[in-house]
């Protein structure tokens, strides 16, 4: 059993319903999940999890110059050194989320080590890949 914390924020509601089909999924398979919006963020849900999830909806242009928006980047700043846990990003989109990961990874690189994996959803929804990169991590 693995301690998650699943951290996000949402603009319209899809990341909040992404996140929370996540942390369901890794709940039913025997882990205990913690899922909240950035805005109720505290240092102790990082402090006790194995893996943090780190997620936000996907800004910019149609198809290009994808970034958080300015509420997750100041969020991602004032995080603690992160660099003993797995660390999973995850975004919701509507059309591409072109450099969407590696402009998240930019505003966390002095905070993590690596980044274990990344998942998408355009409809909030886990597909059977975003389900066998979970199980991969958890097992």
């Amino acid at each position: 059993m693995k301690n998650i914390t699943i951290l996000f924020r949402s603009k319209k509601g899809t990341t909040n319903a992404f996140a929370r089909e996540i942390g369901y999924y890794l709940k039913q398979k025997g882990n205990d999940v913690t899922v909240k919006s950035i805005d109720d963020y505290s240092d102790k849900l990082v402090q006790k999890a194995d893996i943090v999830f780190l997620g936000c909806w996907t800004q910019g242009m149609f198809l290009m110059f994808q970034h958080p928006d300015k509420e997750w980047k100041q969020f991602a700043k004032h995080l603690p050194p992160l660099k003993s846990k797995k660390i999973v990003l995850f975004t919701t989109y509507k059309v591409y989320t072109g450099k969407m990961f590696k402009s998240m990874h930019s505003h966390l690189k002095d905070k993590i080590s690596t980044i274990e994996a990344t998942i998408k959803s355009r409809n909030n929804r886990l597909s059977d890949q975003n389900k066998h990169i979970l199980d991969t991590l958890v097992d």
